[in-house]
């Protein structure tokens, strides 16, 4: 809608800028016409001699003849108005034809000087008829210009869209190759400290390996004396064990004599063991027999005692009575 609003007024001036070359030329006296089509029309019904144009008017075409037209105006906008910096609009031709015309058009009545007032008569005549052939002609070279503008718009507004599109893929390019760039700088310097490093742990492992090298030649030396010693030790030991061994057979004889020698004391202690039981039997039994007569003794003494003392007290009473 704004659209449409904007192109009715360029449509209107392009109009009242054509229609105002009519009083300027009655004011001059002098014929303006716009291009040499119409200037080589009007030198030839001048060179006939021919009446004038008859005084038929030609109507302007009214603002709906033209508004037909308008969608084929675009819209302004920094791209057209950069296209048009380079072309300049239907209008500027116009402004700045007249004057050529006018000199072109003097140079070719220069020598048609005796006709200059039927020229004069038939000005207004020719200039209508000049308008609307000049209408006509500015409204299709406004026409093709437009879709020239259009044209040139559409492929200048694809032309810059690929050109901000190679500029974010270049801008994207150039962003991944920095970024491999720096990726590659820091993956080399990464490997040569990682190669340092390894380097250097490769030496510490090599002198560790010397020196565990050494001390491998050390012990086996230290393993072979200790192995001579031992087998010195074992030859020892082994004599030793043959001294053993033959001091523990001895022993075992002497032992099995004792043994027998304990036996047999053993055995005669037995013997005189059985010996001294009997004897105690015998023994004891005398002692009962003996005991036996003992006690038989006590209690006959004390029987006897009894009496005695039963005798005694008997007397006693006899006495006291």
């Amino acid at each position: 809608m704004n659209a449409n609003k904007k192109k009715k007024p360029i449509a209107l001036e392009l109009l009242d800028d054509l229609f105002d070359d009519g009083p300027k030329l009655d004011q001059d006296d002098a014929v303006e016409l716009p291009s040499i089509e119409i200037e080589a029309e009007s030198n030839s019904s001048v060179q006939q001699g021919a009446a004038p144009f008859p005084q038929a008017e030609v109507p302007p075409p009214s603002v709906d003849q033209v508004a037909p037209h308008e969608e084929t105006i675009p819209p302004f906008s920094p791209t057209t108005k950069t296209m048009d910096a380079g072309h300049p609009t239907m209008t500027q031709r116009l402004e700045t034809s007249p004057t050529m015309e006018q000199s072109t058009f003097s140079s070719q009545l220069g020598t048609q000087a005796p006709h200059r007032l039927n020229v004069k008569t038939a000005g207004v005549a020719d200039v209508k008829l000049a308008q609307s052939e000049n209408l006509r002609f500015a409204q299709e070279k406004i026409l093709d210009l437009e879709s020239e503008v259009e044209r040139l718009r559409r492929e200048n507004e694809a032309l810059a869209a690929a050109g901000e599109t190679l500029r974010r893929r270049a801008d994207e390019l150039l962003s991944k190759s920095e970024s491999l760039e720096h990726r590659l700088r820091d993956s080399h310097s990464d490997h040569a400290e990682e190669k340092q490093i390894l380097m250097d742990s490769l030496s510490e492992r090599n002198k560790a390996v010397e020196g565990l090298q050494l001390k491998i030649d050390e012990l086996e030396m230290r393993l072979n004396v200790n192995i001579k010693k031992i087998r010195v030790r074992e030859r020892e030991l082994e004599n030793r064990l043959e001294l053993v061994k033959m001091e523990s057979s001895a022993v075992v004889r002497s032992k099995d004599e004792i043994i027998l020698d304990l036996k047999r004391q053993v055995d005669q202690l037995a013997h005189e063991l059985e010996n001294y039981r009997d004897k105690g039997q015998e023994l004891n039994k005398r002692l009962a027999d003996r005991q036996e007569v003992l006690r038989r003794t006590v209690r006959a003494l004390r029987i006897a005692l009894t009496m005695l003392e039963g005798s005694e007290d008997e007397t006693l009473k006899k006495k006291a009575e």
